[in-house]
């Protein structure tokens, strides 16, 4: 183990150390109890101590059945040793020698417990006590410290070395002080809570005095109207008693019940020594090789499960799919109602198909007896003891577990038949089926430890309890899930499933629910969905192929673009042919020209060989002429006779022969020779010249022809591709059943048609049925393996060891057990307060899959011990809804030896087990700037508008909203406001007006819908008064606080908000439902068809944070109605107002209101709404004719019209009556009083022309009113209230409109008297 594992555990057990103490509850035995007079006399302490240490080793003493058999007058003698061994006048191992002990280990487990004892110098003292006296019996009652210190005796005085303040109590005590619920506290005093235990925190103090002294003082400072000199002062508060008295014990005697986390995580750093946790350091560390999910290529993989062929996963599910079996550590942030639980039952169908698949590779291997004749014999399989695909689901939220739990049982069929079996008259003994060879006697060594070891609240994984109730009740249910855990999911398992699996395994009818088809079937369903993909693959690659080379067009139409490419091969062809001729016909030239350059090139040289022959002789004719001419004078003449002479004479006879034969002669052939040889060699260069041209004009058409013939064999490739993906796309249609083209599908659109998920769907089933005939074909070894399981009513007791000492002894067998258990039991839940080594010994990967659920509500360190029994996890919640119920705020990491540069991403106040989960997974996304985990981005719960605060101020917009909005709906949309305004009780954080209207909602869903709506109605509210007082209104409705609702839906929600406006701590109560996001995330994402707030629209807007961001959403997408503020309200929704505005409608008791009035009012009504401004003013005048005690007006303008002679007589006569009226005006806000009437006139009145007369008529009113005419600006609400039980509200300004205006006006009738007070508090009426 890394010191940095090892720190970070540390520090995790430090908190679970501290918040045991901040959440304590102590035994109820009143003899444990000391008087306060103990501080005076410390052996009182002392002696209570040594009582209890001495109770303490004799209780451990018995458990042993190896000491528990000693004689009676043995066992007697044991008080006395035991008191000389806390007086050390006796050593422990003395003591223990003279103990008749049998087994060594027990010996061992004895010393080591004692010698714990002995070692304890400090001790705890819990002073004072509160204890609430609403529970029937004194085992039931609950107590509580106040205050928790580890003290010492030093020079026989007390000493604090450490105190908490117990949060609980803080809450008591705090509640009464706002005098709320206790419930409610954290959330209305958020800040004050959080300063106050920042305080407490902070002090540092040995006497217990002055540690009280200070947290009087910080209590002080806090809470302005804190009524107490002292918090020993505080008696009873909502069945809570304070007593002065005190509870004292030391750590071993764990009469403090210790929290399960901490006992998992002091196991785990002795575990994670032996066998580290890569799964659990990537957990708590990070990773530094996570991969972007948005960059990762999307893969062509296939998964071969699917839980429901009613519809695919979605595209996002599908790519976590494929990375699922490729990932240890797996995060996934689901925003509501995007497909987390889907997600996970696809993993689960899918692990199952692969499991079958795994089954059928060993189907023949035999199984092997292990420890052949002991109580821990078991058979181990050919899997060995390696538990593949074994899955667990787990989460802090009970609710969460048990509905994925009971969804599986009853949406999957598994081993219903051999249920089934164990409920007939045919059963046999299993002595039967089980070999003589396995039967042991039991070893008693350890079994009263293991009793002990198992004692856990919330949780009896060991403690089966049998009922009468028949198996039968659960055959409909089959037994694919085992819902363990808390003590009543136990006991149903044990006897409706476990216990009958195990009968049905051993019942002689079993065999013959042998089916040798079903391998044979799963196979073929296996080899068919391979080949489709095989198909999917082969159309996916040439389709590739195509798009990338350009073969398709926009369109992907495969028979258009085949016919193109027929099209354009043929134009081609086209172009080519004439291309080709010029071609044969210049090559032919060309041929040409070379045969005449060939045959000059012959005749040149000759031209040439015969001109320069010529030459010769025609120079030898000039020497010959100038030599017979030379000859022919004297004396050469004279020479004749010689023979030379004579021969020359004989060749040239004359001088004219050789001038006229030989030297002209050969002057002309010379000449014609020339001429000859220069018309050859212009021959010749104009022939090279063609040859050129010709050569050019070849090129250029080879050329052409070229890139002809190229493209037409690309055209060719191209028509060939488009053939092949024609081919593919037709075998793989007749595949998948479509007639549609594919060419615009996608991989996922393939890989998820219909056919595909119900073969998917099919192979599930079959799977289920192949492992189904795998337990029968083993069902010997098997259910010797389960008996191991629940032997003797109890969890694993063969194999269990105090403190686990003998685990990694027995570790092969317990793995091979649970290996059987997950072949009949496939998936286990249970929430994470059960998830301990009483259920699961910790083992290093003794699980396959762990499933975390609403991860976002879950301490980090409470998934370190189940993550390190796993092998693979896959972690879902969203951070964004729901955050951890964190005990206090002291932030421990600081005092801890975790590195400085880890302080922010352990911190547990700073993070969730999602957040260490999201830095741990293997792929990441980002939503804004918040680096998460894969997050799912469908939503398809709720109808379009209901989500957009959601995914506007919370997930950044990244949602896809699949469901339209649907406006056919009451009031006219699927997001309503109502305006109501009532006042929150004083002491209790119920709103009646909003009860009310609440009802009245319900009742008006039933009216259109029918009374089996009423299970589609939810109702959340912020707080748990509201909540019991909504619950206890409305019956046949789910009712309850956002933390109730958290993960369910409803068609229907409604929002109660509670705040009233008036309430001195109403911008706390804002502030608990507004300061985050996160609450109204949660009401809003639980509406699947309609969301309706009941609230204070006013006192909202006014908040400044989330609550003012809701109500703006809600005015701009749906239909807001208020009777106080028409300028609230959607002019689009107007013709929905009759309809909308019966919710304020309610009958009351009009006794005290003058009937002839009552009267009058009637005939002017239509349905509670007064028409017309000319009705307005009769009413008005009627109202001050005939009111009796009161009279209230609300009118933000007045005006001289209304205000004339008959109104300040009808005012002069109701004042005689001692009516008490009162008259609230203003509109354009001002600091002006009524002592400036004229500058009000001026201000409120300038477009008036009868300025004068207002200003005499409202000073008027002011002399005949005087203090019951208030100017309080700025006004928009028109109120008229009459003897307080008949209010009018609407548009109608009551004092400046006297019946003649052509403006419509209309007001509504209320005789609510929650609403009715809330407008006399609001206007001070």
């Amino acid at each position: 183990m890394s010191t940095e594992l090892k720190n970070v555990l540390q520090y995790f057990i430090r908190y679970e150390d501290y918040s045991r103490f901040l959440n304590s509850s102590l035994p109820s035995i009143d003899g444990d109890h000391l008087p306060e007079s103990a501080f005076n006399n410390l052996n009182v302490m002392t002696d209570t101590l040594a009582h209890k240490q001495k109770s303490a080793i004799l209780q451990k003493l018995l458990s042993y059945p190896d000491i528990k058999k000693a004689p009676n007058e043995v066992q007697g003698e044991w008080g006395l040793r035991i008191d000389k061994v806390l007086s050390r006048d006796l050593g422990v191992e003395e003591f223990i020698a003279q103990l008749p002990f049998q087994f060594p280990d027990n010996r061992d487990n004895v010393k080591i417990f004692v010698e714990q004892l002995l070692s304890q110098e400090a001790f705890t003292i819990c002073y004072p006590l509160l204890m609430n006296d609403q529970r029937l019996t004194k085992k039931e009652r609950i107590i509580r410290p106040v205050l928790t210190c580890k003290c010492r005796l030093m020079d026989n005085e007390l000493q604090v070395d450490s105190f908490v303040m117990n949060r609980a109590s803080l809450e008591i005590i705090l509640a009464e002080a706002f005098e709320c619920p206790v419930e409610d506290i954290r959330m209305i005093a958020t800040e004050i809570y959080k300063n106050l235990c920042t305080k407490i925190d902070s002090i540092e103090s040995a006497r217990l005095p002055l540690i009280i002294e200070l947290i009087d003082q910080g209590l002080r400072e806090e809470i302005l109207d804190w009524k107490h000199s002292s918090l020993l002062d505080f008696q009873k508060y909502r069945g809570w008693l304070m007593s002065r008295r005190l509870f004292v014990t030391i750590e071993n005697l764990n009469e403090v019940q210790e929290s399960i986390f901490r006992r998992e995580l002091e196991r785990l750093l002795s575990r994670h020594a032996q066998s580290p946790s890569t799964l659990l350091d990537q957990y708590l560390f990070g990773t530094k090789q996570a991969v972007d999910y948005s960059l990762e290529t999307q893969g062509t993989g296939h998964h071969l499960g699917s839980y429901t062929a009613d519809y695919p996963v979605n595209p996002k599910q599908w790519r976590i799919m494929q990375s699922f079996p490729h990932a240890a550590l797996l995060a996934v942030n689901g925003p509501p109602g995007t497909g987390k639980t889907t997600l996970i039952k696809e993993i689960i169908a899918d692990s199952m198909v692969r499991k079958a698949c795994l089954l059928l590779e060993v189907w023949d291997q035999p199984w092997k007896l292990e420890d052949k004749g002991t109580i821990r014999s078991y058979y181990q399989s050919p899997l060995a003891g390696k538990n593949p695909y074994s899955m667990v689901i787990t989460s802090t939220n009970n609710k969460a577990v048990d509905n994925i739990g009971i969804e599986l049982m009853d949406e999957v069929q598994f081993l219903n038949a051999v249920l089934a079996l164990a409920d007939s008259n045919k059963l046999e003994e299993a002595s039967t089926i089980e070999s003589e060879d396995n039967i042991a006697a039991v070893e008693e060594d350890e079994e009263e430890e293991f009793i002990i070891g198992l004692e856990d609240e919330g949780s009896n994984p060991a403690g089966f309890m049998n009922d009468a109730r028949s198996a039968m009740d659960g055959i409909k249910q089959g037994v694919f899930c085992a819902r363990l855990g808390k003590k009543e999911n136990m006991t149903e398992f044990r006897n409706r499933k476990f216990d009958g699996i195990v009968k049905g395994l051993r019942h002689a009818d079993v065999e013959a629910l042998q089916n040798t088809e079903v391998r044979n079937s799963f196979a073929a369903s296996l080899s068919s969905l391979d080949e489709i993909h095989q198909q999917i693959n082969l159309f996916w690659e040439q389709l590739r192929l195509c798009l990338g080379r350009g073969d398709l067009g926009d369109q992907r139409d495969i028979p258009v673009a085949i016919a193109g490419r027929e099209r354009e091969i043929e134009l081609l062809d086209g172009s080519i042919n004439p291309q080709t001729l010029i071609q044969e016909e210049l090559t032919l030239k060309r041929q040409q020209i070379e045969g005449e350059i060939v045959k000059l090139e012959k005749l040149i040289p000759q031209s040439e060989s015969e001109l320069q022959s010529g030459e010769v002789m025609l120079r030898q004719a000039y020497v010959d002429k100038e030599l017979f001419v030379k000859w022919k004078r004297f004396p050469q003449n004279l020479l004749q006779f010689l023979p030379e002479r004579r021969r020359f004479k004989k060749d040239n006879p004359t001088l004219a022969y050789i001038q006229e034969i030989r030297i002209e002669r050969l002057n002309q052939e010379i000449h014609n020779i020339r001429i000859r040889l220069q018309e050859d060699n212009e021959s010749h260069s104009q022939y090279r010249t063609d040859l050129f041209s010709v050569l050019e004009q070849l090129q250029q058409i080879d050329h052409e022809l070229q890139i002809l013939i190229s493209s037409r064999a690309e055209l060719q490739q191209s028509l060939h591709q488009l053939q092949e993906l024609q081919e593919r796309e037709a075998v793989l249609k007749r595949m998948l059943q479509i007639e549609e083209s594919l060419t615009a599908s996608s991989y996922y659109d393939l890989a998820n048609a219909p056919v595909i998920v119900r073969l998917r769907k099919q192979l599930f089933e079959q799977a289920l049925a192949v492992n189904e005939q795998y337990v029968i074909k083993y069902r010997t070894e098997i259910a010797h393996n389960l008996d191991k399981v629940g032997e003797g009513q109890r969890w694993f007791k063969a194999f269990y060891s105090e403190n686990g000492k003998r685990l990694d002894q027995y570790q092969k067998g317990i793995r091979a057990i649970w290996e059987s258990f997950f072949l009949c039991f496939p998936v286990a839940t249970t929430t994470l307060h059960s998830f301990s080594e009483q259920l699961f010994q910790p083992l290093h990967s003794v699980i396959d899959t762990l499933f975390v659920d609403e991860a976002g509500q879950i301490m980090p360190h409470y998934l370190c011990a189940p993550l390190y029994r796993s092998q693979k996890a896959v972690i879902v919640g969203d951070p964004e809804q729901l955050e951890p119920v964190r005990p206090f705020t002291l932030n421990l990491i600081e005092e801890s030896d975790v590195q400085k540069e880890l302080h922010d991403r352990i911190c547990v106040l700073q993070n969730s087990a999602q957040e260490y989960a999201d830095r741990g997974s293997e792929f990441y996304e980002f939503m804004g700037t918040k680096k998460k985990g894969i997050i799912l981005t469908e939503h398809r719960r709720c109808e379009a508008s209901i989500m957009r605060f959601s995914n506007f101020h919370v997930y950044e917009d990244m949602l896809v909203l699949k469901k339209e909005d649907d406006p056919n709906k009451l009031f006219g949309a699927n997001v309503v406001a109502f305006d109501i305004r009532g006042v929150k009780e004083k002491s209790s954080h119920h709103n009646n007006a909003e009860i009310a209207a609440c009802k009245k909602v319900v009742s008006l869903l039933v009216e259109r819908y029918g009374k089996e709506v009423l299970q589609d109605i939810g109702i959340i509210t912020p707080f748990s008064s509201q909540a019991k007082q909504l619950a206890a209104a409305i019956a046949g409705v789910d009712v309850g606080t956002v933390h109730v609702f958290q993960g369910k839906e409803k068609r229907f929600i409604l929002f109660s908000s509670v705040i009233d406006g008036v309430h001195p701590k109403n911008k706390g109560l804002s502030y608990v439902i507004g300061n985050k996001p996160n609450l109204l995330n949660v009401a809003f994402s639980r509406a699947k068809e309609q969301f309706i707030w009941v609230g204070n629209i006013e006192a909202g807007l006014a908040s400044g944070n989330y609550v003012e961001k809701a109500i703006l959403i809600l005015q701009k997408l749906g239909a807001l109605y208020s009777l106080y503020n028409e300028e609230y309200e959607n002019p689009e929704y107007s013709e929905k107002r009759q309809e909308a505005y019966a919710v304020y409608e309610e009958k009351h008791n009009l006794g005290g209101v003058d009937a002839r009035f009552i009267g009058y009012m009637n005939d002017l009504l239509h349905a509670n709404v007064l028409l017309n401004p000319r009705r307005h003013h009769e009413l008005m005048l009627k109202a001050m004719e005939y009111c009796r005690s009161s009279l209230g007006i609300v009118s933000p303008w007045v005006n001289s019209n209304v205000m004339d002679e008959k109104f300040f007589s009808l005012l002069s006569m109701a004042m005689a009556r001692k009516v008490d009226i009162k008259v609230r005006i203003g509109y354009n806000s001002s600091r002006l009083t009524l002592q400036e009437i004229d500058k009000i006139v001026e201000r409120d009145n300038y477009s008036f022309k009868n300025k004068e007369a207002i200003k005499i008529a409202l000073k008027e009113l002011y002399n005949r009113l005087d203090s019951n005419l208030v100017y309080m600006p700025p006004l928009h609400t028109k109120v008229l209230l009459v003897d307080d039980k008949i209010l009018f509200i609407g548009s109608h300004n009551w004092l400046s409109n006297h019946g003649k205006l052509a403006r419509e006006e209309i007001s509504y009738l209320i005789t609510n008297r929650q609403t009715i007070e809330y407008v006399k508090t609001r206007f001070e009426l």
